[in-house]
């Protein structure tokens, strides 16, 4: 038997050929670019590449919330492309202006290739034609962002909140940037555009010395609309394109499309949609404003909250008419242009409200009285000492109403006027039924030297003995704003004023005291307020009566 000598086997040296433990301890250090292109190689790689991409950014996908801040942002394209991430509840992002346009085409592609998501937030940088010495095509941008809050309403979201952005000039540029590789005649159009808002700015067609950016988007429809004779299409950025460091390439073409499409209308109904927070005023700005109208008014919205809105006057009363939410339910809005008397009949078309905020609306010169049909459903309240007199003149008005709030201001950092809290509480004390109150308070000098007035008999004394109608109190302050020992030391004798309150709340850790002392400060409360069965400090509640 002769024996035969065999080829020994090449050894295998392929990357590929390596334990997955060895390879994690390669890839730990690796870039997130480096990564990238390993996850792109095969399904092995990309699922051993990926999760370190979240581990360097802390995200655990897995979970279903993902909170991108500005340097978490960039594990965006991870997201993207990650095949294990098919659907999120919710997803927090913090734009950085610099990379505004990647970022958010990025979160747009990543949106649209998820099959639902509940909740997103998006925050928004000051937005200039310059960042940093980059310059950002605002045109391009807003488009792809158009993109984006659309993707977001497809896919079954049901919340959303839009922030930020409160400075800055994000105006179109009087002369429109023009991106490598777009089309040219796409800026033709543009820059026309930009002649004809010029024209209308100067409010020469309408005599109004202000600029309606509403009536703006209608009107450049017909500038688009007019561009070829006999068509009723408008030119826009296709959503085929790709971006590539903030530029529009390849396939950026001008495409015809319905007027419907330029606008971002949604023809077909919303059916998720149901709270939408609009912490911006670009939303209510060109081109975004018929976008957010028009979603108002498609969504089954039951909660809406506008803050930082401070957009002018005449537009609000522009586009309040245009609103028109049936199942509404829950409303807040802060902003210092917007003026009462046009609340009022937005008011009066929505009856299906229960819960509603105010904080710094502008209030009429000579104000009529509020209809006694008004919001017949409200049941909880929070605005200024100026609106809730106001809103409460008639005793019959809001017959369900139960929790009222009261801030101490009208406007941010103004400072406390206790007269105009008393003309509150008397009106609250008009009302029969049992009602919570809670009192929102700034300016600790001016709170404190109402507690000695009251508590020596001033007129204020007399207003809170007539408080029959309130059972629960609740005291706020915010938080830079704490009780001195001297003001913790009156409201034993302050809160026996009210004849008939059975609880009463200190939050926001407006006082502040060590344990023995909050035991001796309950007494004294339970004390002089024979009546008050809980007294609840902080978090903790503390029973006054066996």
């Amino acid at each position: 038997m002769s024996l035969v000598a065999m080829d020994p086997q090449p050894l295998a040296t392929g990357l590929l050929h390596l334990p997955n433990e060895l390879l994690l301890e390669i890839f730990e250090d690796l870039s997130d670019d480096t990564l990238y292109q390993l996850a792109v190689i095969c399904r092995r790689l990309h699922f051993l590449a990926l999760p370190l991409v979240f581990k360097h950014h802390e995200l655990n996908p897995t979970s279903g919330r993902c909170a991108l801040y500005r340097e978490e942002m960039r594990a965006l394209p991870a997201l993207r492309m990650s095949l294990s991430v098919t659907s999120l509840i919710s997803i927090r992002c913090c734009f950085n202006a610099p990379t505004l346009i990647n970022e958010s085409y990025e979160l747009y592609r990543l949106i649209s290739r998820l099959t639902s998501i509940k909740d997103v937030k998006l925050h928004l940088p000051v937005l200039d034609i310059r960042t940093n010495g980059i310059e950002i095509d605002l045109r391009i941008w807003s488009q792809i962002f158009l993109w984006l809050l659309d993707a977001v309403i497809q896919k079954s979201c049901s919340k959303l909140t839009v922030t930020g952005e409160t400075g800055g000039n994000h105006e179109f540029p009087a002369v429109i940037p023009r991106s490598a590789g777009a089309n040219p005649r796409l800026y033709q159009v543009l820059e026309g555009k930009r002649e004809s808002f010029k024209l209308y700015n100067n409010s020469q067609m309408l005599n109004r010395p202000y600029l309606n950016r509403s009536l703006i988007c209608t009107y450049t429809q017909s500038i688009f609309a007019s561009e070829r004779p006999g068509s009723s299409s408008v030119p826009s950025i296709n959503k085929m394109s790709k971006v590539v460091d903030g530029k529009l390439l390849q396939s950026s073409s001008v495409s015809n499309v319905e007027d419907s499409e330029c606008t971002n209308a949604i023809d077909s109904p919303v059916h998720s949609l149901t709270s939408f927070n609009v912490y911006s005023a670009m939303l209510l700005d060109y081109p975004f404003t018929d976008w957010t109208i028009n979603i108002l008014n498609t969504a089954p919205i039951t909660s809406l909250s506008l803050e930082e809105v401070d957009i002018p006057t005449e537009t609000w009363a522009y586009i309040l008419p245009l609103l028109i939410l049936p199942a509404l339910s829950e409303l807040t809005i802060r902003s210092s242009t917007m003026v009462f008397v046009d609340l009022c009949h937005f008011f009066a078309r929505h009856p299906s409200i229960t819960t509603l905020e105010l904080k710094g609306c502008t209030m009429p010169f000579q104000r009529s009285p509020v209809s006694q049909d008004i919001l017949p459903k409200l049941t909880a309240l929070a605005a200024s000492s100026q609106y809730l007199t106001c809103l409460l003149e008639d005793k019959d008005n809001f017959p369900n109403l139960v929790s009222i709030t009261i801030a101490s201001h009208l406007y941010r950092l103004q400072s406390f006027d206790y007269h105009l809290t008393e003309r509150a509480l008397t009106s609250i004390a008009q009302r029969i039924q049992e009602t919570a109150v809670t009192l929102k308070l700034t300016s600790q000098p001016e709170v404190e030297q109402w507690l000695v007035e009251t508590v020596r008999g001033g007129p204020g004394a007399n207003v809170l003995r007539s408080l029959h109608c309130v059972t629960k109190l609740r005291i706020s302050t915010v938080l830079s704003f704490t009780f001195s020992k001297s003001a913790v030391a009156l409201f034993p004798r302050w809160l026996a004023l009210f004849p008939a309150l059975k609880q009463v709340a200190f939050v926001n850790f407006c006082i502040e005291l060590e344990h023995d002392a909050t035991i001796t400060f309950v007494r004294a409360i339970s004390d002089a307020c024979p009546r008050l069965k809980i007294v609840r400090i902080g978090y903790e509640d503390y029973a006054t009566t066996a």
